[in-house]
């Protein structure tokens, strides 16, 4: 058996014709329940998000208050109704 660069070498030869892929039942249904789960969690921290904006505007100190005002104003600078 020889060595070195002029030695040949032999490789494994695999199939290069894709398999195409099967979805099992499991998968089907799995892909509809975690989008479902994904846009309720988004959906809920929104909720949750206005809620304590709500909650700061009403029952909130006037730093609070002022604060709020400010981060509007820049909003509002920002999408150009100023």
């Amino acid at each position: 058996m020889a060595h070195g660069p002029s030695a040949p070498t032999r490789t494994p030869t695999l199939s290069l014709t894709p398999i195409p892929p099967q979805d099992s039942w499991l998968l089907s249904l799995s892909k509809p329940l975690v989008g479902t789960l994904f846009a309720v969690l988004i959906e809920g921290s929104r909720i949750v998000i206005v809620g304590s904006i709500i909650k700061a505007q009403v029952g909130g100190s006037d730093q609070d208050k002022k604060a709020i005002e400010r981060a509007k104003q820049s909003e509002r600078r920002r999408m150009g109704k100023a």
